[in-house]
């Protein structure tokens, strides 16, 4: 009976300390598993937060330098005093499905990078969107930009500095700077930036609505290309509203084609001409194609309507008349409803 006895009492005790123990082993699993669930898998407070029907995190500014064959998805960043994404010497990059917001800085900033798409982005109350220096083969297309804040000389949806080489493109973006934005710069800016004959810099089938409010030879312009030189740009079929002094500008550069585009302006103070061919590079401007672009530009800061301006330059600024320039479009019927009234949707 005694042996019985302490047995049972041995069995009784194990199972009362397996019991007490089962829950700190349970609860120690969950956090376990909880930290094995990738970041964009996980819920915000109350639910899971969904953007284009992925669910996105809450996450902190992003900074990394020579990284190849990486994905950045799913993440919602406000970025403060710092840009929300910045890329160093990277290769192979595919930032997607991102809300990239609230910085004095910018949404993306590239240095020297190679190979990177950036696609289906909501970029909003930045300094300016999308910064791309040095580089090539990059490509942001498919993305929305709303309220870019600048100062000047920033805050542009986009700009390519000296992006050079094949496969790159800036495509089927809508962008929009609410009319009191007065901080915004040229909507997309292509500074010293070139193609190849064999395959042009795009610039494709961009909305944009709204710009900056500065005039004269400070006035913001939707598109500019060849600025400051460049080469083997192609801009096709933009549809541009109210976009500050100028609608699209060729500033420089050689070899450039702006065709089928539709570039309208209400009577506003700020605003100077539609569609304008120059040369301020220092260098000769040669070989431009501008033709078949349907124009209505109301230049309220002269009060005139001012649709089409060559300006054939001289010297090391010479600008030879652009091929087609004839087939361009004054006095379009065209107005403010070629872009639908709501064209930022996603928040």
């Amino acid at each position: 009976m005694k042996t019985t006895y302490t047995t049972l009492s041995r069995l009784l005790f194990l199972t009362v300390l397996i019991l007490l123990f089962l829950p700190s082993c349970q609860k120690d699993s969950r956090i376990t598993s909880k930290a094995s669930i990738p970041k964009n898998l996980r819920s915000f407070p109350g639910g899971t937060s969904y953007f284009l029907g992925v669910p996105i995190t809450l996450a902190s500014p992003i900074n990394l330098s020579l990284q190849n064959n990486i994905t950045i998805s799913g993440d919602s960043i406000n970025g403060g005093s710092v840009p929300c994404i910045t890329l160093h010497h990277c290769n192979t990059v595919h930032i997607t499905k991102c809300k990239l917001m609230n910085s004095t800085l910018q949404g993306i900033v590239l240095d020297s990078c190679t190979n990177v798409l950036i696609d289906s982005c909501f970029i909003s109350n930045v300094s300016a969107g999308v910064y791309a220096h040095r580089g090539s083969s990059v490509r942001v297309n498919y993305n929305q930009f709303f309220n870019m804040v600048g100062p000047f000389p920033s805050g542009n949806f986009v700009q390519f500095n000296n992006i050079i080489g094949s496969y790159n493109r800036i495509s089927y973006n809508k962008c929009e700077d609410a009319p009191s934005t007065s901080g915004a710069g040229d909507g997309i800016s292509l500074y010293q930036s070139s193609g190849l004959s064999t395959d042009q810099l795009y610039v494709v089938g961009n909305w944009i609505r709204g710009g900056g409010t500065n005039t004269g030879s400070s006035g913001m312009a939707g598109i500019v290309a060849g600025d400051v030189g460049g080469s083997w740009q192609n801009i096709n079929g933009n549809i541009l509203v109210n976009t500050g002094y100028v609608g699209i500008q060729q500033q420089g550069g050689s070899n450039i084609s702006i065709n089928n585009n539709s570039i309208y302006s209400a009577n506003l103070p700020w605003s100077g001409a539609g569609l304008v061919s120059a040369n301020y590079s220092g260098t000769p401007s040669t070989n431009n194609t501008i033709g078949n672009n349907k124009v209505n530009w109301y230049a309220g800061y002269y009060s005139i309507q001012r649709d089409t301006v060559w300006k054939p330059g001289s010297g090391s600024n010479s600008n030879a008349r652009p091929i087609n320039w004839d087939t361009n479009i004054p006095n379009a019927s065209i107005n403010a409803s070629i872009l639908p009234t709501t064209i930022i949707t996603w928040k």
